[in-house]
């Protein structure tokens, strides 16, 4: 019995990182040659003529925060984190399209960590290889936009709330960790309240019937209220 769970432990290792490494390989591998899309122009810091282009440029964290509240359909957070990357490493198709590139090889080790978490690292490993050879992921991997890191945030939220509610001794840095993921997500894209709503569901569900509310909920609460100005810009 033992040495079949150390067999199976070796496979579920070495799935993990062939995943990784061919996963990140597609991922980072021709990143400049698809031409740059409109989408994407939304990226501050792009030299754009004033007047006469749209978006119109975004240069300071003041005319992001207008330009996305005024002319855009997302919420400004994943602007907001690239303003400061293209001012250090340029507006190159690379430079722009790195970053989601870094992230989205970042979600095929969360999703195994995530199954390995739960009890079943062999459904984790195969999950970081179809992630990891996911035509739909790598492509979006590879765009300037703010999915990749909406998929990492959402993956290392429900990392930390199960860690959390299976218990550690530092469940006050985890649960402070938890919240910033979820402002952070919900400052990114609109559809991040779903998985949050869902987190919430099971998080309360799990509590039913206790004298007390655990701590990680009531965690929850307080996101829910700091990112409520969010949740008109949903809305609309």
């Amino acid at each position: 019995m033992t040495e079949s769970r150390q067999g199976f432990r070796f496979i579920a290792t070495a799935l993990v990182g062939v995943s990784l490494i061919f996963g990140t390989w597609l991922r980072l591998s021709g990143l400049e040659k698809r031409s740059i899309s409109h989408p994407e122009m939304y990226v501050p810091g792009i030299p754009l003529p004033e007047g006469i282009s749209e978006p119109a440029p975004r240069m300071t964290f003041s005319r992001i925060l207008t330009g996305t509240f005024s002319s855009d359909t997302h919420p400004p957070g994943y602007y907001l984190l690239m303003l400061p990357w293209t001012r250090v490493m340029g507006t190159g198709l690379r430079a722009i399209r790195l970053p989601s590139a870094v992230l989205g090889a970042g979600c095929i080790l969360l999703i195994f960590l995530l199954g390995a978490l739960a009890g079943r690292p062999g459904a984790g490993a195969l999950a970081s290889a179809l992630l990891a050879f996911s035509g739909y992921h790598v492509f979006w991997s590879q765009v300037a936009r703010m999915f990749a890191l909406d998929c990492f945030l959402g993956l290392a939220a429900t990392l930390l709330l199960l860690r959390i509610a299976r218990g550690t001794r530092w469940r006050g840095i985890l649960t402070a960790g938890y919240v910033v993921l979820i402002l952070a997500g919900v400052a990114t894209h609109v559809f991040f309240w779903s998985l949050f709503a869902v987190h919430m569901i099971w998080a309360f569900g799990n509590a039913w019937g206790r004298s007390e509310l655990p701590g990680f909920c009531r965690a929850q609460l307080l996101a829910l209220v700091l990112g409520s100005p969010f949740i008109a810009f949903a809305g609309y």
